[in-house]
């Protein structure tokens, strides 16, 4: 699977911006408040939503409420991807409460594909969780190396290379969820208590 484009129609500070990512690995970076942390945010609410996992009610994220629109556009983006069969798929999400949506299209047949999905009790599509064989937890520890990990968790730019290196071998096609997400549990507990507190779950 391959992020394409990332296209906040209103999300934070965002409002009708697209984002095309290149070949290769990038980078994004900027200024204090240039909206990085809003780019992931926007990332995982499009693939996971907004709602609270595990729930059979409708309990929004923190998220929720911090990345509504500044300027008052519609809350929704597209993203698009491509997924190893060659496939591009664009996904749409509306976020308002009272109008919440997701569907998928195939680009390439111009196929609506939110039907081929499950929705579990919270009324989410699964997509996500059933594309690319992970929760959102190890979605967020294990695809990018968020501003703070950069800054306390690694060296230097070959220790980052190193890094990058490692979660990609590990990314096996054949490896379970279980072990990925035994592995990132591994790794939290190997980090310890800091005085911000537990991690929550």
């Amino acid at each position: 699977m391959r992020f394409e484009r990332f296209h906040p129609i209103g999300f934070g500070k965002f409002a009708d911006f697209e984002f095309r990512l290149g070949p290769g690995l990038n980078v994004v970076y900027g200024a204090n408040e240039a909206g990085k942390s809003t780019l992931l945010a926007f990332i995982e609410l499009m693939l996971f939503g907004a709602k609270k996992d595990g729930l059979t009610r409708s309990h929004y994220l923190p998220a929720y409420d911090a990345y509504k629109p500044w300027s008052g556009v519609p809350y929704e983006g597209r993203l698009e991807l491509s997924l190893d069969d060659g496939r591009s798929i664009e996904v749409f999400r509306r976020f308002e409460r009272d109008s919440e949506a997701v569907t998928l299209h195939d680009l390439n047949l111009g196929k609506d594909l939110t039907g081929q999905f499950s929705v579990d009790t919270r009324g989410e599509v699964l997509f996500a969780r059933e594309l690319f064989g992970m929760t959102r937890a190890v979605f967020i520890g294990t695809t990018y190396i968020p501003q703070m990990g950069l800054v306390n968790g690694f060296g230097d730019a070959e220790e980052v290379g190193s890094h990058l290196v490692r979660n990609l071998s590990r990314s096996s096609r054949d490896a379970s969820l279980s072990r990925a997400q035994s592995r990132l549990d591994d790794a939290l507990a190997a980090i310890g208590k800091t005085d911000r507190g537990k991690r929550s779950g």
